[in-house]
């Protein structure tokens, strides 16, 4: 508003919002990198304490479980589309009994 009323203020006010856009900026990518650091952290030490194959088995279970969560959601998509039941099994490898139950 100022920079309407005094024209010899608009450099002044873009320079401002430059600097706070890359103060956010900074402060954002800051806030990433110590997430990744912390991240990094967790796992070296999972490591030296021997949990690393706890945590791959963790990661694969979850990767596992996902998997089948899409599945049941691909097929009750497919069901509502009136796909026949034998067609979803064989796209999702889903069992007839549960998509029957869909």
């Amino acid at each position: 508003m100022l920079s309407k009323k005094h024209p010899e203020l608009k450099n002044a006010v873009s320079c401002v919002k430059r600097i706070s856009f890359t103060e956010r900026w900074r402060h954002t990518m800051l806030l990433w990198k110590m997430q990744k650091l912390d991240e990094n952290e967790m796992k070296r030490e999972c490591k030296e304490a021997g949990h690393a194959e706890g945590l791959a088995e963790g990661l694969t279970k979850g990767m596992e479980a996902g998997r089948k969560e899409n599945a049941l959601d691909v097929a009750w998509k497919m069901k509502n589309l009136g796909d026949s039941s034998d067609k979803i099994h064989l796209i999702t490898g889903i069992d007839l009994d549960i998509i029957n139950k869909l």
